[in-house]
């Protein structure tokens, strides 16, 4: 019994730990795409259901043309889906010898279940709330993190177009002084016909 006890919090722990990983695939689909219309009407009060994306290739609609939006769902469901299998597989095997149990499974349920609707809700309100702020501060930190890479990498392109620049200006200077060169040698010929 004192087994079960321990196997059914560590099921719990694991549904949490899926909830937890469900939420970074939802605030990364929220991030790229705020204009989608399903993520504008986002509520964090449902479970999450089957992708949009998913839905549409079961009915046969779209004909497989597909919004990036609705790719990303598609794709970012699909590794959840490994990867809340592999945790699942994981706590059977950790826990239970590959023994499936009703109850571990039920548990892995309870702690998705319990964490979307505590702390899924309140995670995702704060970070719609503070995007704007996670986002400038994810920029700035890339900004120096690359820094070393940008830095010459714009001096390079600087120079290249400096390089670019004086060979069209070459050539155009080329092309208008062999243009004038034809010009000259046509009318000094125009002038030699018009004399004989």
């Amino acid at each position: 019994m004192k087994w079960d006890i321990r196997v059914l919090a560590y099921s719990v722990m694991c549904g949490v730990l899926m909830g937890l990983i469900y939420e970074v695939f939802r605030i990364l689909r929220v991030t790229l795409f705020p204009s989608s219309a399903k993520l504008q009407k986002f509520r964090a009060k449902q479970l999450p259901r089957t992708s949009e994306a998913a839905a549409i290739v079961l009915r046969g609609e779209n004909q497989g043309r597909f919004s990036a939006s609705e790719m990303l769902t598609a794709v970012c469901d699909v590794i959840f889906g490994i990867i809340s299998g592999a945790c699942t597989a994981v706590l059977v095997f950790h826990t239970n010898n590959g023994e499936i149990r009703w109850f571990a499974l039920t548990g892995c349920a309870l702690g998705f279940s319990a964490y979307m609707l505590t702390f899924g809700k309140l995670a995702v309100g704060l970070y719609l709330k503070t995007k704007s702020i996670v986002l400038k501060i994810v920029k700035k930190v890339l900004a120096i993190l690359l820094s070393p890479i940008i830095i010459p990498l714009k001096a390079i392109a600087k120079r290249l177009k400096k390089r670019i620049i004086k060979k069209k200006a070459k050539r155009t200077l080329l092309n208008t002084l062999k243009e004038m060169n034809k010009k000259d040698e046509r009318d000094t010929s125009e002038d030699h016909n018009g004399e004989g």
